[in-house]
């Protein structure tokens, strides 16, 4: 149940459309517009945490407000994460956080880089 999670039907809709696109492509990189947490059924308060991505390439793109990593638990599926390095985000919460399901939403720029693939 998608609405559960906050995810639109716009959302799942531009989801579908780059799903149905081109896939063809060896990936550039890896984009994820959201990570979502949660605890006992309650979306676990990111507002505090930090995202960071080590060894990435920290470049950004010009489509999701510049790639960084802060955007994927800004709350907003239509910012996103790029790194052209593939390599791991990390995020802090900076205290001890029960976490017992967590959910992504992928970028909708490119599907060869949906890191779910």
């Amino acid at each position: 149940d998608y609405a559960s999670w906050g995810i639109s039907d716009e959302d799942i809709s531009a989801m579908d459309q780059i799903k149905e696109g081109e896939t063809d492509h060896i990936a550039d990189g890896v984009t994820l517009g959201r990570i979502r947490f949660k605890y006992n059924g309650q979306i676990v308060d990111t507002s505090n945490a930090t995202a960071t991505n080590p060894g990435g390439s920290q470049q950004g793109c010009q489509t999701y407000d510049n790639g960084l990593p802060a955007n994927i638990i800004d709350g907003d599926a239509g910012t996103a994460w790029f790194d052209s390095n593939s390599k791991p985000i990390v995020i802090d919460f900076h205290a001890p956080t029960p976490v017992d399901q967590f959910s992504l939403t992928t970028g909708m720029d490119a599907p060869h880089r949906d890191p779910v693939q």
